[in-house]
């Protein structure tokens, strides 16, 4: 049975100008397309992990371990996660040719000729996907991983650890303390079982960018090509984005895929929409 539902959504916005048309590549200019394919599947996979062993780790502290009596935590496995991982390139190419024209004395007249052309092109990929705490507690096999370090956490940017598992044990530990949340105390219990949140949501982002411009110049008695600014230049800027909700999930079954609560799908698109404005903004502002 799977616990797995996967929404992929991959969008291009070019912009045509004097440079051309064209469409970003997904990897770096010094990755090949295999290494593109290998490290989606590795930060996919590495999120999960990190997820289960947040919940197991957060279970196994707080609800086991007498170091931590307090609230119980058993409404944990009831809670989910929803996934949207974005990953965004943006290259901006310009070429800008320039000639200028200065007679010689005692002639004061000089005339400067030049164009401005450029080309901007967005390739946006998205990957959303629900996890239920339950069933990655009890999925096949799960034994030979719970617990265990998650593999590719010694990498850079999004492919490194990404601090879910403290995330998670450190939101369930504000449950578990006595008079650090309100929960009610349900009949019959001696202790509280009730979720206190509603839902909670992590966030992080790389962003990285780099370019180069070249300005060859060439001076002649009374021509000068390419003066002052730079004859082209070509940059680009990778977007690295990873929002997590968890909230109250229904386990997959058959026929369904695992489903969040709607309080966690508005909280999850709210932080989406403001992450497409903040990147959108900070796209127009290079």
């Amino acid at each position: 049975m799977s616990a797995l539902r996967f929404v992929v959504i991959s969008a291009v916005a070019v912009t045509l100008g004097g440079c051309g048309l064209f469409t970003p590549e997904m990897e770096a200019f010094w990755e090949t397309k295999d290494q593109e394919k290998a490290f989606e599947n590795i930060i996919v996979n590495n999120v999960k992990c990190e997820i289960r062993n947040g919940v197991y780790e957060a279970i196994r502290l707080l609800q086991t371990h007498t170091r931590y009596p307090g609230n119980d935590i058993r409404w944990l496995e009831k809670q989910g996660a929803t996934v949207t991982l974005k990953l965004v390139v943006d290259e901006k190419s310009s070429l800008n040719p320039g000639i200028s024209y200065g007679d010689t004395p005692p002639l004061p007249f000089s005339l400067g000729v030049g164009t401005a052309n450029s080309a901007d092109a967005t390739r946006t990929e998205i990957v959303a996907f629900t996890y239920s705490f339950h069933d990655l507690l009890h999925e096949r096999g799960v034994e030979r991983y719970i617990g265990k370090p998650c593999d590719h956490e010694d990498g850079v940017l999004i492919q490194s650890d990404l601090k879910i598992r403290d995330f998670i044990v450190n939101k369930v530990f504000l449950a578990k303390v006595p008079g650090s949340v309100v929960i009610e105390d349900v009949p019959g219990s001696a202790r509280p079982v009730s979720n206190p949140f509603s839902t909670f949501s992590y966030e992080v982002t790389f962003v990285v960018a780099y370019g180069i411009n070249g300005t060859p110049t060439w001076k002649f008695k009374r021509i000068a090509v390419n003066p002052s600014s730079p004859l082209f230049s070509t940059s680009q800027q990778r977007t690295q984005d990873l929002t997590i909700t968890i909230g109250k999930t229904t386990p997959a079954t058959a026929s369904s895929p695992a489903t969040p609560s709607p309080e966690a799908i508005a909280l999850h698109n709210a932080a989406l929409i403001g992450q497409a404005v903040a990147t959108a903004i900070q796209s127009q502002q290079r």
